[in-house]
């Protein structure tokens, strides 16, 4: 690859993994010359970073030009669970085998309650891998984009009591195999988010702004 794409993939990369973890506030401005700075680079590597992002829904561009970080409403976090929710029951009506293929509870059962960050991959992890048990392979591409959009919340569902039981509760229906088990146990977990959507946005509005390029 030539030292221009691996720069402007090693941008790509780590501007990504910061919008994602959370490193910005919602609607914080991303002003490319200070990126290309921090980043050590020029600005064309950031720009075409930057219009990739655009292109996955995790950067929004101002019609009179600019960026910034999408701004998360009620409204769109209740439409991400309940998409997230109704992807995932799809998936599972339209899995090629009654059970994922890689047992899983080794690793939940070793899980931190304390850890939300490992929490927050471990169920990425999990529900990644139930949309994978789809024929539909749009199905398991569409998880992995709402997981992204909402990865920086659920590091911020640390006031939810016991995740990783949750977690478990899914893995458990997920290996008997019974679709209805599975779906009651999905809609338990999407459930109890949408309940404290109002004290997670609050959360989210408070976070700060950072950059993170290595």
């Amino acid at each position: 690859m030539a030292p221009e794409a691996l720069t402007s993939e090693r941008v790509y990369a780590g501007l990504r993994r910061a919008i994602v973890g959370g490193y910005y506030a919602p609607g914080a401005p991303l002003v490319v010359q200070a990126i290309s700075e921090e980043s050590g680079t020029s600005i064309a590597p950031v720009r075409d970073a930057i219009h990739r992002l655009v292109g996955e829904g995790l950067i929004e561009a101002h019609h009179g030009g600019g960026f910034q970080l999408p701004v998360l409403t009620e409204q769109d976090l209740r439409d991400l669970y309940v998409w997230h929710g109704q992807v995932l029951r799809l998936a599972i009506k339209h899995r090629s085998s009654p059970s994922i293929s890689i047992d899983m509870s080794s690793a939940l059962d070793a899980l931190d309650p304390m850890d939300t960050r490992a929490i927050t991959d471990a169920t990425t992890e999990l529900f990644g891998r139930l949309a994978a048990g789809s024929r539909n392979r749009q199905h398991a591409a569409t998880i992995a984009a709402v997981a992204d959009k909402l990865y920086a919340t659920r590091l911020r569902e640390s006031s939810i009591k016991d995740r990783v039981g949750e977690l478990r509760a899914v893995w458990v229906a997920t290996a008997s195999g019974r679709e209805s088990t599975i779906r009651d146990a999905i809609w338990a977990y999407h459930r109890r988010r949408l309940r404290r959507v109002p004290a997670l946005i609050k959360l989210g509005s408070g976070t700060t702004a950072a950059q993170e390029f290595d």
